[in-house]
């Protein structure tokens, strides 16, 4: 089902430009083929953190938390989340600490 909504999310295709070539389309093609698995990766990421949110916080928490992590494909944003799930105490101070991570203001503890 995710390569389904994955192709049903893609932005409807146009006309190709005047003077493009059958070659222009085939690398176009790949290079957008060849971002997939990485977004397929970003994706399972905000699944996960949304059912880690929902075991720890409840339902209404992950929701919330999925509905903010939808645009957010910064993998350092998204490891600085991860790691709020586990050390906030309660879910509204998750859901502080994740708007922080997306507007570059938390990031992920450093090693000792």
């Amino acid at each position: 089902w995710v390569l389904k909504e994955r192709v049903e999310s893609e932005d409807e295709p146009s006309a190709p430009p005047p003077g493009l070539t059958l070659e222009d389309v085939k690398m176009t093609l790949e290079e957008r083929v060849a971002t997939w698995p990485e977004q397929w990766i970003k994706q399972g990421k905000r699944e996960q953190l949304r059912h880690q949110a929902e075991v720890r916080f409840g339902a209404r928490t992950a929701e919330r938390l999925f509905a903010a992590l939808r645009r957010e494909d910064d993998p350092r944003r998204l490891d600085a989340i991860a790691e709020a799930v586990v050390r906030c105490e309660t879910g509204d101070e998750l859901l502080r600490e994740a708007g922080r991570a997306m507007t570059g203001g938390l990031a992920a503890h450093p090693e000792p």
